[in-house]
């Protein structure tokens, strides 16, 4: 006892001397990260960025390892390449957006960038992206230019991927892994192979960024689409280097801030930019038409004889989902259907239990369960021609019937 009194002041003094040490730099340390964020904007691509001090149109100020930019652009694109380099930046952890775009009407959207570790703010308290001229993500060309790493694009009919890798077997493992999601049927490959560079590593795992916060191509890859699936049914994720800029249209803020976590907590350590844009919830007959849209690219099918879904049915289904997530206060009414094959109480059990499992499928996929009604019709209702194999094939099936709900 009596010899760990002596070690624990000793203890007690280095941690007080370390702190004071933390304190005392960290001016310098902020004016250190202050002039690499000053430094990152001086490229000939922003040529008048990084004119004198009093005439500097972006400011940089520096609050621990948080950096708020200030200033007026002239568009939208100069400000994701503002964004993309401050971020970039090694020592900063979080970007503020307070930048202002030069319009004739009205001021800019603020935005955020945002990491794993932020927490979430109050709703009511954050600045809507609502707005008359909403944030545009890149033109597909601008997508596909050599500093992108990839950009991944989600809409009704599928997965697009675009973008610059490193080798084919890059391209391979992308492909492999997007086809795992959404289904080799609704997935577009537009990338593009670069030359390699003498001695380059051409394993799927070598690491495509150059910031050391970089997690592997492979793990990130996966993050990334796994974020994906998680987001609004227009989904865009763009990665270039050490950032992922996230687009997508969202029925509220706290929709944005549940996925920008999400993408946050799959991309890290990658730090995540928001570009979503907050948009009012469709009307039922336009998110029918949607659901139908997803159906006509796939069949929602079914182990034979058995009320657990295909891999190929989880697909469409969660395409499904995000189409719903869009419009949280309409009602779903999920119908089952049997062809004639069998006894017509079996036919009639199993219809049911199917729609129940697609109800479970969508709840596990955040569509809230009050939303949604199941009801089996068996081989009562069908479509089609009973004595062909594609009539009885069309006669199984689920359908959906989307309405105007009294839901908050």
């Amino acid at each position: 006892m009596g010899r760990s009194v002596p070690l624990m002041l000793a203890i007690a003094a280095l941690l007080v001397l370390f702190i004071w040490c933390a304190l005392d730099h960290a001016p310098e340390i902020e004016a250190r990260l202050a002039k690499r964020a000053e430094h990152a904007l001086s490229t000939p691509s922003l040529p008048d960025l990084a004119t004198a001090e009093d005439e500097r149109r972006i400011r940089v100020e520096m609050d621990g390892r948080v950096a708020t930019l200030t200033g007026s652009l002239t568009n939208e694109a100069e400000r994701d390449e503002v964004l993309r380099r401050v971020a970039a930046v090694a020592g900063i952890q979080r970007v503020r957006d307070e930048l202002r775009i030069a319009r004739t009407s009205g001021d800019s959207r603020p935005a955020d960038v945002v990491t794993s570790s932020d927490s979430a703010e109050d709703p009511d308290t954050r600045p809507s992206l609502q707005a008359e001229e909403p944030a545009e993500p890149p033109a597909p060309e601008e997508a596909a230019s050599t500093d992108t790493a990839l950009s991944l694009l989600l809409a009704d009919d599928g997965l697009t991927l675009r973008g610059t890798l490193p080798s084919e077997a890059h391209r391979r493992d992308v492909v492999a892994r997007a086809s795992a999601m959404v289904g080799a049927s609704r997935l577009r490959d537009e990338l593009v192979v670069a030359e390699p560079a003498p001695g380059a590593d051409d394993t799927p795992g070598a690491a495509i960024a150059t910031s050391d916060r970089a997690e592997t191509f492979s793990q990130t890859v996966s993050g990334l689409l796994e974020a994906l699936e998680a987001g609004p049914a227009d989904s865009r994720l763009d990665w270039r280097g050490d950032t992922v800029t996230v687009y997508g249209s969202v029925p509220s803020r706290a929709a944005a801030d549940r996925f920008l976590q999400v993408a946050g907590r799959k991309a890290a350590p990658i730090e995540v930019l928001d570009r979503l844009t907050v948009v009012p919830p469709a009307p039922a007959e336009q998110v029918q038409a949607r659901v139908e849209a997803v159906l006509r690219t796939g069949s929602i099918r079914f182990r034979t004889g058995s009320a657990r879904l295909s891999p190929e049915g989880e697909q469409v289904l969660a395409a499904i989902a995000r189409e719903l997530q869009a419009s949280p206060a309409l009602e779903i009414s999920i119908e089952g259907h049997t062809d004639s094959t069998g006894d017509a109480a079996s036919n009639l059990s199993l219809s049911r239990r199917r729609a129940q499992a697609v109800r479970a499928f969508l709840v596990g996929r955040n569509v809230e369960e009050a939303r949604m009604q199941t009801e089996g019709f068996g081989e009562s209702r069908p479509i089609a021609d009973n004595t062909s194999s594609a009539g009885r094939q069309a006669n199984r099936r689920i359908e959906f019937r989307v309405s105007e709900g009294g839901g908050n």
